[in-house]
């Protein structure tokens, strides 16, 4: 049980980080093998969870709020802090 809120979780912060590379919900879906919709689910339930709307729309894409900046080097540091674990 426990392990699978850890994989959802983490998916959560895949298509995070894809929506925040790309600036695209649409883009992110494409990247990731994903319908739209599911990016943007995911998403709302990651904005859920902060509390906060993690993106701005600016011009033709968008924008990380400042929270999302925060949770974008928390998460990245996570994730070479596990792979650094798993060698």
């Amino acid at each position: 049980h426990g392990m699978n809120v850890m994989k959802r979780e983490l998916g959560l912060l895949v298509v995070f980080d894809a929506v925040a590379q790309s600036g695209s919900v649409t883009a992110a879906a494409r990247q990731l093998a994903l319908s739209q919709p599911a990016v943007s689910h995911a998403l709302n339930r990651l904005r859920d969870l902060t509390g906060d709307q993690l993106f701005a729309r600016s011009g033709r894409g968008l924008v990380a709020t400042a929270r999302a900046h925060a949770l974008m080097v928390r998460s990245r540091q996570g994730c070479a802090a596990h792979a650094r674990g798993s060698q």
